[in-house]
């Protein structure tokens, strides 16, 4: 059985029903995408429960003793993501049964490419999005006092990866850019 304490991620006091709402708006499309789910994040980290999200809690084995409790979590917390969508939103998804999948499936229908934007503005858009990305994403940190360079070398491959992210992410007039 999971630790019943605050710190446990599987912990869930009788006052977090799963009729609690998480945000004071609900998500009704790509135009409050971004506040809700930076409101989501906010709301989900300080319950401890934003690991079922980003996928550092993941489920365990039907056979594992957690599983009961991460089973109990997950149903509570998509509970509370589907209680804070439009009705048409939440019909749509009311069949996914976890909630890393459910944010996944909000994320690539909602989250919005550049289309007809200027360079200027889709980079804005898109750092926006990559430091949403980069808050969700566990960052390790080095503090050890050795040498070998392990945080410039993570660092730098971030760095690329972003790079490559907003390449590949310009419409098809930028493809001369791309190359």
């Amino acid at each position: 059985m999971a630790d019943e304490s605050a710190n446990n991620p599987y912990f869930l006091p009788a006052s977090e029903s799963p009729g609690i709402v998480l945000t004071s708006q609900p998500l009704t499309g790509p135009k409050n995408y971004l506040s809700w789910t930076r409101s989501v994040f906010l709301a989900l980290s300080s319950r401890n429960k934003f690991g079922f999200v980003n996928g550092s809690i993941p489920q365990p084995d039907l056979t594992s003793p957690l599983y009961n409790s991460w089973s109990r979590c997950n149903t509570t917390v998509l509970s509370w993501l589907t209680n804070s969508l439009s009705m048409d939103l939440k019909a749509s998804v009311m069949y996914i049964n976890t909630v890393r999948d459910l944010w996944i499936d909000l994320r690539d229908r909602l989250s919005q490419g550049n289309s007809t934007l200027t360079v200027s503005s889709y980079f804005t858009r898109f750092k926006t999005l990559w430091d949403e990305f980069i808050n969700f994403q566990p960052f390790t940190v080095c503090n050890c006092t050795c040498t070998c360079g392990s945080k410039a070398s993570q660092l730098e491959a971030q760095h690329k990866e972003h790079v490559f992210r907003f390449l590949m992410g310009l419409n098809d007039s930028y493809g001369n850019i791309i190359g």
